[in-house]
């Protein structure tokens, strides 16, 4: 992932790889999981940061594989069925550095053979953490046609939801500013 700055939407910094604490490695943020989408907002807590919500799908070496094509799924591979991710939530400063990922809602990943990518079946709305009335809340699109469930894309009976998810505490949004 790369990140831009504009301070009038009309002239951009140059790109600039995006880090996350805890994998600035030699092997990168790219295999160590999977991030289909990241939108990052003011931070809710304090506007002197940023807060970035996206769907992450840390991978194990059976599910990089897949994703190279050096494996084929198959039945006795239940790795490609489904797996588990989650909506995570990290913090930044300058839009470059970032917090390690802090999981805030579990969700099913499934592969898509065709694409050889992992499909979240839950994507964050854009600004999707928001207080309201002293209540932390997260937005999310839920059942979205063609990415959790594959052939599922003009099926009457899926349907797209935005679902609005209470936060029991604001833990998560006060750690990752650390």
């Amino acid at each position: 992932m790369q990140h831009a700055a504009s301070p009038d939407l009309v002239s951009w910094s140059p790109f600039r790889t995006v880090r996350f604490a805890g994998h600035d490695g030699a092997e990168g943020w790219e295999t160590a999981g999977e991030i289909y989408t990241f939108g990052a907002q003011e931070h809710p807590l304090n506007s002197t940061w940023l807060l970035a919500l996206f769907p992450y799908l840390p991978l194990d070496a059976t599910q990089k594989a897949l994703i190279k094509g050096t494996l084929r799924p198959s039945p006795g591979n239940l790795h490609h069925k489904a797996t588990l991710g989650s909506i995570s939530v990290a913090c930044s400063l300058d839009g470059v550095h970032w917090s390690q990922p802090a999981p805030l809602l579990s969700c099913q990943a499934q592969f898509h053979p065709t694409h050889r990518d992992w499909r979240m079946g839950a994507l964050p709305v854009h600004n999707g953490v928001q207080i309201v009335h002293g209540e932390t809340y997260v937005w999310v699109h839920e059942d979205i046609s063609g990415m959790s469930r594959p052939g599922c894309s003009h099926s009457p009976a899926c349907h797209t939801t935005v679902r609005r998810y209470k936060l029991l505490d604001d833990t998560p949004l006060r750690a990752c500013m650390r």
